[in-house]
């Protein structure tokens, strides 16, 4: 699955006004990440949802097709507009099972939205990490001023990484992710720390920071010349491949 953003709750209409005009994004949505529409699973996945970050979004469940809830624990991975919220489930899941992803909201009617589904396949778990077979160098575009031009435009910086692959030996159609670290100054990456940021590969490219006033995921990068990022590739069950430490100009850039 190469989408990122799917149908689900709405955060109200997002309207920025600039002197250049007005800039209407659509609202931020809650999606299912993975697994979604899969039926083989591993019995040890976690499942990530994306959730509007505004306060009050309805929490997530995880349940057997029209079943009991499964116990989870539940962590947040910031995301800009977007936050990833990870389920672990409290045991493997059931092989062969079909399950739901969906929120309870009981101001809403109905309260249950179903977020997505998916199937695990065979009592077997998923212990291979996935790599990165690909990982373009960082191009940072710093448009300034240029933006105001677009009602939408932002001044920057971003970062892109183009010609990005990644695998996973121990299962190809895994659906992938990768994790972003920010280190420090002299280059200390700290990846036993939970990600600043988990974030999908589009059509081969990895955007870090906000490239239109629209985009929902940003990336706080340092007031500096530089900044150092930590990437790894990570698989539905959450093993992590081999950290990936880059340096990004961040003075320079294209317009």
């Amino acid at each position: 699955m190469n989408r990122v953003i799917a149908a689900g709750l709405l955060a109200g209409a997002a309207v920025v006004v600039r002197d250049a005009g007005a800039c209407s994004c659509m609202p931020p949505e809650a999606a299912l990440l993975a697994p979604d529409r899969v039926d083989d699973a591993p019995v040890n996945a976690k499942v990530r949802i994306e959730v509007p970050s505004y306060a009050g979004a309805a929490a997530p469940l995880l349940r057997v097709h029209g079943g009991a809830d499964v116990p989870v624990t539940t962590r947040k991975i910031a995301g800009g507009d977007l936050d990833v919220i990870e389920l672990t489930p409290a045991a493997p899941l059931a092989p062969s099972t079909q399950y739901e992803v969906a929120t309870i909201d009981r101001s809403r009617h109905p309260p249950v939205h179903v977020l997505g589904t998916f199937k695990t396949g065979a009592a077997t778990s998923d212990t291979t990490a996935p790599r990165f077979d690909r990982l373009g160098p960082p191009v940072t575009s710093r448009p300034g001023a240029n933006a105001m031009s677009s009602s939408c435009g932002v001044p920057g910086p971003w970062v892109t990484f183009d010609d990005v692959a990644l695998t996973d030996p121990g299962r190809p159609d895994a659906q992938l992710f990768i994790g972003v670290w920010l280190g420090d100054a002299s280059g200390k990456i700290d990846d036993t720390k939970p990600p600043a940021r988990l974030l999908r590969a589009s059509r081969g490219s990895l955007v870090l920071g906000k490239s239109s006033l629209c985009m929902p995921h940003d990336f706080a990068f340092p007031a500096s010349a530089h900044a150092w990022v930590g990437l790894a590739p990570i698989d539905e069950a959450g093993n992590a491949g081999a950290l990936r430490k880059v340096k990004v100009d961040l003075k320079a850039g294209k317009p």
